[in-house]
């Protein structure tokens, strides 16, 4: 082999070698870190999506328009959002052989998605979505129970670190539910250190997870560090469930809040806990 063949070989090495590693995959995309690198996480409705004035490509994507529904976590919004809509996660280095764009790649129009938002940009007026096809989820109790067991334990609320617990509970002296009974519960807001709350935060929802039911009620208008509601699931007593609640802040901003496994006690109608049976645990945990 000749001494320029030699360099040429050299050559082709390292660039196969340098493109390998440029092209090597993004490590896989996750709800949690999704929920945890976005602004905003909203419930929307897909409406349709604007059309592009060239064919869009694998990695271009299209811009797709969406209804928002209500926001789950981040600043107030309303109305129409556009949202760029990618066909991949960022872990594709290619585009798919033959692949081509077509109406039939988008969503059906009013399919509802949770869309993790991470950034706003002004000058295009569009929002950019985590890992781009990632973050627009279709709505499924599967994906509202990853993306709410993903929620954190503590939110920070100006210079405050608010935790929340709760209690859940449901009235009679029977495990299984009578007819019609149904679960109550009560959500106590607290700050790090005992510091005092903002009289104008609260939590306005509640969700509750058990097992692949998940299951959501809002609080009656108002504010306070307690809230309660009744009128829960009809789950039965004794078993426990995962409570996440949406905290208000002053500015009107949204906070989810994941509280952790609460068992559900059983109560007298008086309001006294009933003996636990053997087994049946009772409290948050």
């Amino acid at each position: 082999m000749s001494r320029t063949t030699a360099v040429l070989t050299a050559a082709a090495l390292l660039l196969a070698t340098l493109t390998a590693a440029l092209a090597k995959p993004m490590p896989a995309a996750t709800v949690a870190e999704g929920l945890s690198l976005s602004t905003w996480v909203v419930s929307a409705e897909y409406t349709g999506y604007r059309e592009p004035a060239q064919p869009p490509d694998y990695f271009g994507g299209v811009v797709a328009l969406y209804r928002v529904v209500e926001v789950l976590q981040g600043a107030p919004l309303t109305g129409e959002l556009a949202v760029g809509y990618g066909f991949h996660d960022g872990s594709a280095c290619l585009a798919p052989p033959g692949w081509s764009f077509a109406q039939e790649r988008m969503p059906t129009p009013g399919t509802r998605f949770l869309l993790l938002l991470r950034e706003y940009d002004a000058p295009t007026g569009t929002y950019h979505a985590y890992r781009g096809s990632f973050g627009h989820l279709e709505e499924s109790p599967t994906a509202y129970g990853e993306l709410l067991r993903a929620a954190p334990t503590e939110a920070a609320v100006g210079d405050l670190r608010v935790r929340a617990e709760a209690a859940l509970w449901r009235e009679g002296t029977q495990t299984s539910p009578p007819e019609g009974s149904s679960i109550h519960a009560r959500v106590t807001l607290r700050a790090e250190g005992g510091r005092e709350l903002p009289a104008a935060l609260t939590a306005d929802r509640l969700w509750l997870l058990r097992d692949a039911e998940v299951w959501s009620g809002e609080f009656a208008a108002g504010a306070g560090a307690e809230r309660a509601l009744r009128g829960g699931p009809g789950w039965p007593a004794g078993k426990p469930a995962v409570a996440v609640v949406r905290l208000r802040a002053p500015d009107g901003a949204a906070r989810l809040l994941r509280i952790g496994e609460c068992t559900v006690e059983r109560r007298t109608p008086g309001g006294a806990a009933a003996a636990p049976e053997s087994g049946d645990p009772a409290g948050t945990r």
